[in-house]
């Protein structure tokens, strides 16, 4: 029990260093009942790649680029959310003070 919450906290907090929400995985992808699952594309650096086919390096290729953008994606929504949730409130602050401004003004026209 004890290692499940420390490997828990860990991948907490790598998701908060990469800026990533559990609901919306970009990296980490949560396994229910299994663990978690690294989802992005992984690149070996510094080393000879195996020989394959042109068709399959560029597909390889195709799916990287298709993925950084699908992150770029969610990222873009995630900050559109935001931003649409900080107006929401800003609207709903100033129509309150609007309307208590209202009542306090039709109140001393009735005293």
């Amino acid at each position: 029990m004890d290692f499940e919450q420390g490997v828990n906290f860990a991948i907490k907090q790598v998701r908060e260093a990469l800026g990533e929400d559990a609901d919306h995985p970009i990296y980490i992808q949560t396994i229910p009942k299994r663990g978690y699952k690294f989802v992005a594309p992984v690149e070996v650096v510094g080393s000879q790649p195996a020989q394959e086919p042109p068709q399959a390096r560029t597909d390889g290729t195709l799916s990287k680029l298709l993925w950084s953008h699908i992150a770029e994606l969610r990222i873009a929504e995630d900050r559109r959310k935001k931003r649409r949730r900080a107006v929401l409130i800003g609207v709903s602050v100033a129509i309150g003070v609007a309307l208590i401004g209202t009542i306090v003004v039709l109140m001393m026209r009735v005293l």
